[in-house]
């Protein structure tokens, strides 16, 4: 996803104006992701965009018309050219989201977003230490971000999950996975570790439930929203203060 800095206050992301220093509202900028993904629709058919054919050939395809009969309907009708935007929640826009948010508060520095696989990858091993790279074992997740907070090395895992089932289950047996990992202590001690974690899915029981896995000596860890990332930071700087 393409990020243009906008004025000093705000981003852009992918045209949608984000205020950095306030906690983001996911549903509310995905609500706005899916109303730009369906103005730009019409402007994709126009220029001919690879990804809208594709959209368009499958459904002629699947419903047996003509694929001209499906570019005139898209030009006239609003409803039906909606059905043809982009899927924000596919464009990782969650993680892009927090990612920005993050990256903008105070007491973050050399902040990065890391890959899943790969040199540059990171996740907690079976012992509890951080190791870069692809995970051997393949049920161990690697972390999603990381930044210097004073001396501090801070990583995170990030998950933002709004329904329940059986995908969402094992994302939160992933967090606990890597939180009870942490809690063995055997990571560098000015390494911490964040679960942050926002949706209708982390429940105050499932949040408690994470939170007994929290770590509050050195190396530290700790599982919070989003909205409580900010104070935290500020605390943990004026930890060597």
């Amino acid at each position: 996803m393409g990020c243009i800095v906008g004025v000093s206050t705000g981003i852009w992301l992918d045209g949608l104006f984000i205020m950095p220093s306030k906690p983001p509202d996911y549903e509310a900028i995905i609500q706005q992701q899916w109303q730009h993904n369906a103005a730009e629709v019409r402007k994709d058919l126009e220029n001919n965009i690879r990804n809208l054919r594709e959209k368009i050939h499958n459904y002629a395809t699947k419903f047996h018309v003509h694929p001209d009969d499906i570019r005139r309907k898209i030009e006239t009708d609003i409803l039906f050219a909606n059905c043809f935007a982009k899927d924000p929640t596919k464009q990782t826009s969650h993680e892009q989201i927090a990612a920005h948010y993050i990256s903008s508060l105070p007491f973050v520095n050399n902040f990065r977003k890391l890959p899943v696989n790969g040199k540059e990858a990171f996740y907690v091993a079976e012992g509890g230490e951080i190791m870069a790279g692809t995970a051997r074992q393949g049920h161990i997740k690697t972390l999603d971000f990381t930044w210097q907070t004073n001396d501090f090395t801070c990583f995170a895992t990030h998950k933002y999950t709004k329904n329940s089932g059986g995908a969402q289950d094992n994302q939160f047996a992933d967090v606990l996975g890597t939180m009870h990992r942490w809690s063995k202590g055997n990571a560098q001690p000015n390494t911490v570790l964040f679960a942050i974690l926002d949706g209708k899915y982390f429940t105050s029981e499932k949040m408690r439930e994470v939170k007994q896995e929290m770590r509050l000596a050195k190396p530290m860890s700790f599982a919070l929203p989003i909205s409580e990332l900010e104070p935290c930071l500020k605390q943990l700087f004026q930890f060597h203060h």
